[in-house]
């Protein structure tokens, strides 16, 4: 009975010590498991943060690439001909109709021009206006009166409002006799109806 009664005392040690043992065997590998998964997390946020930043600097390398385009764009077609070409032209000078009234959509253009004068002080320009030639909106002689009083008119905008020397600029007015479009549509006349800017 004594024997019996110590093999069962050592069997129930045996046992918790094997629960004991399992306990604290599922601890580590909880512990571990833990780990692992933290480990896991934290490397897929460093990735998707790492992720996130090269797509952050490759839009800002585009859109820093496509402003030094725009730049590069502009500097051809815009007022900075001037200086690289001698000579712009623009349809973007509006008057009010029959008038040699500027209107105040051709003022951001016409800063830009003083602008680019200010910055190279040297330089003269002579204003030249034409107006479409179709007879139905006006005779030769009163559209060339027109187009001379429009240069005129651009010449005192750029001298009293934008400050750029009257000595710098001259004016001319070619009326209608110099079409580049058939004036026979609103499109034609448009074209027809320009301002060029002429480096002296």
């Amino acid at each position: 009975m004594k024997l019996q009664f110590k093999h069962l005392s050592f069997l129930l040690l045996f046992i918790c010590c094997f629960q004991f043992t399992n306990a604290q065997l599922f601890k580590s590998l909880k512990s571990k498991a833990k780990e692992k998964v933290v480990t896991k997390a934290n490397e897929k946020v460093d990735h998707a943060i790492d992720k996130g930043v090269n797509k952050v600097s490759e839009k800002v390398d585009t859109a820093v690439n496509s402003i030094g385009k725009g730049k590069d764009k502009n500097a051809t077609a815009g007022p900075l001909k001037l200086v690289q070409q001698g000579k712009f032209v623009t349809t973007q000078i509006k008057f009010d109709e029959g008038s040699d009234q500027l209107t105040e959509e051709s003022f951001t253009l016409l800063n830009d021009i003083a602008e680019i004068m200010k910055q190279n002080p040297e330089m003269k320009v002579k204003i030249i206006c034409h107006t479409d030639s179709s007879d139905s909106d006006g005779e030769a002689e009163a559209n060339l009166n027109l187009s001379i009083a429009r240069a005129t008119s651009i010449k005192t905008h750029m001298t009293t409002v934008l400050s750029i020397e009257e000595t710098l600029l001259e004016t001319e007015g070619l009326g209608g006799g110099f079409p580049i479009s058939n004036s026979n549509s609103e499109e034609g006349k448009t074209k027809n109806r320009r301002v060029e800017f002429v480096k002296m």
